[in-house]
């Protein structure tokens, strides 16, 4: 395979593809890259806070129901369901592996 030059759709400058990448792509099942090495974290840096954005948009306040303290939590509680804080949650989890 020989190297490619693309361009890139962010910026629109021509960047290399190099062998040893195309390789690395191919073996990971991946498309090549539309964005540029300068581009390509400015992209993952986007997407990474919009969803640390959805996901503090998606916190829901409950009341423990084992200690009683306020806490919240990323998915809506179901009626009927016990709801347990970050602490609570923990210390059962950590109870239920060693027992």
């Amino acid at each position: 395979m020989p190297d490619l030059e693309l361009k890139c759709v962010q910026c629109q400058n021509i960047f290399l593809f190099s062998e040893k990448d195309q390789d690395t792509f191919y073996r990971r099942n991946l498309p090549q890259p539309q964005r540029c090495p300068v581009c390509r974290p400015t992209r993952k840096k986007m997407a990474v806070m919009a969803n640390g954005d959805a996901e503090k948009a998606a916190r829901h306040d409950i009341i423990c129901d084992r200690c009683g303290k306020a806490d919240t939590v990323s998915f809506p509680p179901k009626p009927g369901r016990a709801v347990l804080c970050g602490y609570c949650y923990a210390a059962n989890k950590t109870r239920n592996r060693y027992a």
